[in-house]
């Protein structure tokens, strides 16, 4: 695989390293890890004092940001969790308090560009997975075929907005009545 830092490239990286307000033997969280952009720049400025703690969901960019820290320093600890734990992980660590915490919310290029799980409907070959951790149990080909047209037009409106949930829910059951909506992005549009 290409290498990490050519894959991501973190945005305002100086910005964020400036308000996080930096210096050694300071203990930082990264509660949206990635691959780790923010935190390479986060280890620099610690220079091997301190503790980076970095938490993300995705088993596969956990690895690759483990890969890419190590390589600048050892004083770091990942977490393949959500950010909504963090005071188990505190607690874990015998910590009562973080001097910085960093949240870089969304999802990064590395899902729609290289993950291969149908983040992007510029690849049509992908599956339909859209999954950042391989413990969630449905994958979004799943809740297209097999969620009720209420329950789409719910999702549809709560987590898009999308104005025509409604219809687009409607057209999805009338569709799968035939046979699986989709399983891969190519199929979702052809039909």
């Amino acid at each position: 695989m290409e290498k990490v830092e050519n894959i991501h490239k973190p945005v305002m990286l100086k910005e964020v390293i400036h308000y996080l307000n930096l210096s050694p033997g300071k203990i930082v969280v990264d509660a949206t890890l990635g691959l780790g952009g923010h935190s390479s720049e986060i280890l620099r400025e610690l220079r091997g004092e301190g503790l980076l703690i970095g938490i993300d969901r995705d088993e596969e960019v956990l690895e690759l940001a483990r890969e890419r820290l190590s390589k600048i320093a050892s004083n770091f600890v990942l977490f393949n969790t959500t950010y909504d734990n963090l005071q188990s992980i505190l607690k874990e660590l015998n910590l009562s308090s973080i001097d910085a915490i960093l949240f870089d919310l969304g999802f990064s290029s590395f899902h729609v560009e290289k993950s291969g799980r149908g983040f992007s409907f510029m690849r049509p070959e992908e599956p339909l997975d859209m999954r950042y951790s391989k413990d969630t149990a449905l994958t979004a080909a799943d809740i297209l075929n097999t969620f009720s047209e209420s329950e789409l037009s719910n999702l549809f409106w709560e987590y898009g907005e999308e104005p025509l949930s409604k219809k687009l829910a409607k057209k999805i059951v009338e569709r799968r009545k035939d046979k699986k909506v989709c399983i891969c992005w190519r199929s979702f549009r052809s039909n």
